[in-house]
Order: C-alpha cells, then sequence, then structure tokens
C-alpha cells in the first residue's frame, strides 16, 4: 500500500500491529538510527534511496524498498511485516476400511515422526515416518484382544519411542516392574528401538479402570507418565499413596529401564483426570488436567474450586514432592488437555472452557461461545502471566501444545467455528468439525491460525515441533481428498488416523521491489509474485483508511509482466492524500 502527498518528507507506517508492538523498525540505508513505526524522516536528500527493515525473531522483515525521492516530494510507505506461517509440507492418512484414530504424535533428534493411536481391531499401533513423509515402519504394540488405544508417544535421546495408552490385554508385557495384569483396564507403557523392536514394557494400573494419558521424558531420559485411575492398590513412594475417591489423576516416574522410581495420586473425593505432562530444565513434573473436587490444590494463585469443572495444574520436584498446584477456570465446565514448557521453563496450558470470567492477558479476552479453546502461561513459580480464548460462536478445543525455542506457542485442537482462523493456510471452515493449528507470540499475541481438515468431521490432537520450523500435527478424520504429497493420500473409510507437517516459515505472495515517481501524476511500482501461477492483480485505490474502508478500482492503472514473478505497475496520482493497494479480486 503506498500513500502520497505533497512535503519534503519519508515517512514509513509499519503493520500488522503485533510486529510493531513487537519492535518493527525501518531506516534509509546509510543512516545509523532505526526509527518506530509511522516516524518521519525529514528533509531526506533527493536521489535514489533503500529503506530497510528491522529483522524479528517472530516476523519476517519487508523486502528492502528503493525510493527515488525528488525535491520537494513527501513519500509515505505502508510496509507489512509477515508473520512465520506455516506451509503444508506434507500429509497422510493411516488406517483401513473401518475406524482408525490418530491420539498421539513426537519429533525425535533426526526430524523423524512418531504416530500413536488406535485400530479397526482396538489394537494400539506406533508408526515411524521420515521427515519428507515416507512411512519407514509401523507395529501393533500388542496383537492381544483388546481392546486397547495408544494414547501418547514421546522420543528419548537415543531416538527410542515410548507409549502410552490403556489395554484390557492380560499377559502381553515383558521387562517393565508390573508384568500382571491388574484388571478391568490397565495404563500401559512399551519402549521401542528406532528400528521398532520392543525393549520393555508395563501396565500401571490396579483391581479397577487405570488409563496412561500422556507421556514425557526429562533429560536424564527417566519416564514421566500421567492418567487417571479408579484402582487402590498400586500407587507408592511419593505425596500422596491413598486413593481419594472416583477417579484420581496421577503422576508416575519410570527409569529408562522401566523399574518404577515412584507414583503418586493427584486428586479430591470426587472425579480427577491427568490429560498433561510436562517436564522442565531441572527435571520438575508438569501435571495438568480436569478436576470436580475442592480442597486438594495448594500453594498455586489460585485455590479456591470455582465450580463445574476446574482445570488444574501441579508441579512436582524430581522425586514426586509437591512444589504447587492452582485452579484455572471459572464457574462453568473448564478442562486442560495438554502442558509444554518452553526454554525458561514457563508453563502453557490448552483446553477447554464454557466459563466467560477467568481469561485475561493474552489477544482475546472475550469468550466466543459454545466453548472456547484456551492458552494459558503461568510463570515456573505458577503466577499468571497472561491468557487468550481462541475459536468461534460453535465448539473450540485445545487438545495439544507446544514450544518453539523462542518460546513461541503452538497449540491443536478440534473447531466447529468458522471465521476465525486468520494468517495460516486454509481459512474456511471445511465441515462439520475442522482440526485447526495456531502460533502464539512468547506475550500471546497471535501469530497465525489456520484450520486443518476437509468437508466431513476432523479432529485435531497432539502436536509437536522442533528446531528447524517443523510442526507435525496428528488427529482422526472422516473426511477424503484433503492429503497432497504424503505416503497415503486415499481416504481408506470411516475414521482415518493423520498425520500432518507443516514448514512454519514465511508465505510472501506479493513483495514490493521499488516504488520511484515517475511524473508528477503518476508513480511505478516493480513488484514480485511468488505464487505460480501468479494471480489476476488489481491496483485498488481509497481516500481513507478509517472504517469501513470503501476500495475501488484504479481503472487507468497498468499492470505489465517484466520477467517470470516480476511485474510493474503504472499508477496515476489522484489529487490530495489517497492510498493505494495490489490486490486479487
Amino acid at each position: 500500500v503506498v500513500k502520497i502527498r505533497p512535503a519534503a518528507n519519508l515517512t514509513v507506517n509499519l503493520g500488522p500491529a503485533p510486529a510493531v508492538t513487537m519492535g518493527a523498525k525501518w531506516r534509509r540505508v546509510g543512516t545509523t538510527s532505526w526509527l518506530e513505526a509511522g516516524s518521519t524522516e525529514e528533509a531526506a536528500p533527493a536521489g535514489p534511496h533503500l529503506v530497510e527493515f528491522l529483522e524479528l525473531g517472530d516476523w519476517r522483515a519487508p523486502t528492502p524498498i528503493p525510493v527515488n525521492l525528488a525535491d520537494n516530494q513527501s513519500l509515505v510507505l505502508d510496509a507489512t511485516y509477515i508473520p512465520r506461517s506455516s506451509e503444508l509440507s506434507w500429509a497422510s492418512y493411516f488406517g483401513g476400511t473401518s475406524m482408525d484414530h490418530g491420539y498421539g504424535a513426537a519429533l525425535d533428534a533426526q526430524g523423524n515422526v512418531w504416530l500413536t493411536g488406535d485400530t479397526t481391531s482396538s489394537r494400539p499401533f506406533i508408526s515411524k515416518w521420515s521427515a519428507d513423509g515416507a512411512l519407514l515402519w509401523s507395529t501393533n504394540i500388542t496383537d492381544f484382544p483388546g481392546p486397547h488405544a495408544g494414547f501418547a508417544v514421546t522420543s528419548d535421546t537415543q531416538g527410542n519411542a515410548i507409549v502410552v495408552g490403556v489395554t484390557r490385554g492380560a499377559y502381553w508385557t515383558v521387562g517393565g516392574y508390573q508384568t500382571n495384569y491388574g484388571g478391568n483396564g490397565d495404563g500401559f507403557v512399551a519402549k521401542l528401538s528406532p528400528n521398532g523392536a520392543p525393549l520393555w514394557s508395563t501396565y500401571l494400573g490396579g483391581t479397577n479402570y487405570d488409563c496412561a494419558y500422556a507421556v514425557v521424558v526429562d533429560a536424564a531420559n527417566n519416564i514421566l507418565v500421567t492418567g487417571y485411575t479408579a484402582s487402590s492398590n498400586w500407587v507408592s513412594g511419593s505425596l500422596d499413596n491413598t486413593h481419594n475417591g472416583g477417579d484420581d489423576a496421577f503422576a508416575v516416574k519410570l527409569s529408562p529401564s522401566g523399574a518404577h522410581v515412584w507414583s503418586t495420586y493427584l486428586g479430591g473425593a470426587n472425579t480427577d483426570r491427568g490429560y498433561g505432562i510436562a517436564t522442565d530444565t531441572a527435571g520438575n513434573v508438569i501435571v495438568a488436567g480436569s478436576t470436580y473436587s475442592s480442597g486438594w490444590v495448594l500453594g498455586g494463585f489460585d485455590n479456591t474450586y470455582n465450580g463445574g469443572s476446574d482445570a488444574f495444574v501441579i508441579k512436582l520436584n524430581p522425586a514426586g514432592s509437591h512444589l504447587w498446584a492452582t485452579y484455572l477456570g471459572g464457574t462453568n465446565y473448564d478442562c486442560a488437555y495438554a502442558v509444554a514448557v518452553d526454554a525458561a521453563d514457563n508453563l502453557l496450558v490448552t483446553g477447554e472452557t464454557s466459563s466467560t470470567n477467568w481469561i485475561s492477558g493474552g489477544f482475546d479476552e472475550t469468550y466466543n461461545g459454545g466453548s472456547d479453546a484456551f492458552v494459558f502461561k503461568l510463570s515456573p513459580g505458577g503466577l499468571p502471566l497472561w491468557s487468550t480464548y481462541l475459536g468461534g460462536t460453535n465448539g473450540d478445543a485445545g487438545r495439544g501444545i507446544a514450544c518453539d525455542a523462542a518460546g513461541n506457542v503452538l497449540l491443536t485442537g478440534t473447531t466447529s467455528s468458522g471465521g476465525w482462523a486468520a494468517g495460516g493456510p486454509d481459512l474456511v471452515h471445511d465441515g462439520d468439525s475442522d482440526a485447526f493449528a495456531a502460533k502464539l507470540t512468547p506475550g500471546g499475541a497471535h501469530l497465525w491460525s489456520s484450520y486443518v481438515g476437509g468437508t466431513n468431521t476432523d479432529q485435531g490432537e497432539a502436536i509437536a515441533t522442533d528446531g528447524a520450523g517443523r510442526v507435525v500435527i496428528a488427529g482422526s478424520t472422516k473426511s477424503p481428498g484433503w492429503m497432497p504429497n504424503g505416503w497415503d493420500t486415499s481416504h481408506n473409510g470411516d475414521w482415518d488416523a493423520f498425520v500432518v507437517s507443516l514448514a512454519d516459515r514465511p508465505l510472501p505472495l506479493i513483495r514490493i521491489q521499488s516504488i520511484e515517481r515517475v511524473s508528477d501524476s503518476s508513480f511505478r511500482l516493480i513488484f514480485t509474485v511468488t505464487a505460480d501461477p501468479p494471480p489476476a492483480l488489481q491496483v485498488q485505490r481509497t481516500l481513507s483508511l478509517a472504517a469501513p474502508v470503501s476500495w475501488v478500482p484504479e481503472t487507468s492503472a497498468v499492470i505489465t509482466p517484466l520477467a517470470p514473478g516480476l511485474f510493474q505497475a503504472d499508477v496515476p496520482r489522484q489529487g490530495g492524500q489517497c492510498y493505494h493497494r495490489l490486490h486479487r479480486p
């Protein structure tokens, strides 16, 4: 967008607002001081110049813009930073002709992708994929009669995979500390080599129903597991060895060889469930989940049960002792499904909320209706830093969360709401429900969000990221026709598991190369278009950027191709002040 008015100054406006907040600046090459957005360099010397922009970690700076200043000319440039958005690298279905689901995903140090879930016959599976989407191998974790399901997977520093889930099958675990089936459904942990060979496996549970729902490894490759249990006879060695009633959340620590280190119940007299687990640089253990119990949460910023169901976060030291815990939520239903830790040991929590009275400091503080996804950031000591809603007027829930090396927040989940995704590769809500992906800055500003899915029902369950900017999402889909470039691009029937790999990088479409005054009655743009083939473009103008903005075609503007991807636009100058833009009609 170019704004021209009579004067002798060079002014540069920068956007969008989150980039300005993060420190977007500009300067004329040859000068030493970076200037703020909207500032003016007065009496800039006539002649050719290059305007450059300060690079930001979360935003890609505009390409330097050549300008040719004439005496008594004022040029006002509007330059836009581009968020580090997402581009679909590859995606694949995984399944057969009936019901298959994806619940957990992870990336190893070599960039390989791990996927776990369950298959038609209720067998828990694990599959390994190369960084470019080739299926390397897949296996059922057990062939004993079920039902069973794999709910989460992680990888240790040696490239081994650790899978957790639930099983109703006896006599299949080998080498772990509990090889006897407790009964009525047990959690399980299974460790496999990089080539898929079983190393050891163990039950987790007692005589009632028990489920292992999330897993993480610490720096020493110890294994931390959370879930929920109705059994009173299997937890020992830590904070709370007494079952409190209903379902209790639990945390378990195992050695790399599968030996029991400690375990603890977490909860009160009613239903409490652990859904997410993380560990920090000191080896502390963080569990997040949902609770209907009062009176057991201590040491955090909110020790009062708020009603309905509350999310909770609890932090334990490496030996399993209590450090602090807090409720998260309002007066209605609130649940935390996942937790992550950034490089500074801050905690990021996501989940689902139907409460209107507890979110503040993030980019969306207004409850949107139905249920909303949320992100809540806590300090290492459990103090609230910011929180935000995500979603629209229907049902939305965050199911997985991760942090990149810069502290940005990535999350996935499921949405039934259209019209709220922005800046990502797919902004159209396609079906009954879509998976979604979103990225926020460390301060809670929105960078981009995108729908993920097709025309039927799609659910996002897990997300992982690495230092190379890759993002992997896993879930389940009933939609055909939306998987490009992957191992299996054909929907196989009913529910399929899916895995999607995104390249988290800028996606510019139009880049201004130069702007110059041709005469008193016209100016010229030289610009590039990265799309192939390039879309039809139109020059439009408006007299004001005050809402509502009314853009009209500049019918006498002429766009001429100069080379593949390179174009020239000759635009007439209107009397007085006006704004122009290049637009795809």
